[in-house]
């Protein structure tokens, strides 16, 4: 999976640059964040045969709980049966990577904790309309590059 700063880097690059002055950067963005984690959500799924509406009430739970899944819940979205010798290392991959997604789509991502990301994105997005030095886009396009919550 990319990281939420190749994840954000990916946002400018895709949206960012093609948004009016007149959007809301935050909607646009959350919309980026949750068409997203759909794609991963669905990837993921397919990739390890796992019922993808059962992943996605372990996601809603975890939105609505902040409590990560147990490994026997992720288990229970597996559409088949592993092996008995194969069980205990299937169900820790699959586990690492329902937790990945929660990490990179949930953690961060969304309410108060993104705000700071948010900020930056406007302040870059208005560096783009009105004209200002590149360098300076640059240097705001840094700052939100380098923001920890997204490293």
């Amino acid at each position: 999976m990319r990281s939420k700063r190749e994840q954000i880097d990916n946002f400018i690059e895709e949206n960012l640059l093609h948004v009016s002055h007149d959007e809301d950067i935050t909607q646009t963005f959350e919309t980026y964040v949750e068409r997203e984690k759909r794609k991963a959500v669905a990837t993921l799924c397919a990739e390890e045969n796992l019922d993808e509406s059962k992943v996605a009430a372990l996601l809603d739970n975890y939105l609505f709980t902040d409590v990560t899944p147990r490994e026997d819940e992720v288990a229970r979205a597996l559409t088949w049966t592993p092996r008995i010798l194969e069980r205990k290392t299937v169900l820790k991959r699959i586990y690492d990577k329902v937790c990945g997604v929660i990490e990179k789509f949930i953690n961060g991502m969304q309410g108060s904790e993104a705000e700071e990301n948010l900020y930056n994105l406007r302040c870059y997005h208005y560096s783009l309309g009105s004209g200002e030095s590149k360098e300076r886009g640059n240097r705001i396009r840094s700052s939100l590059k380098q923001t920890s919550k997204y490293k």
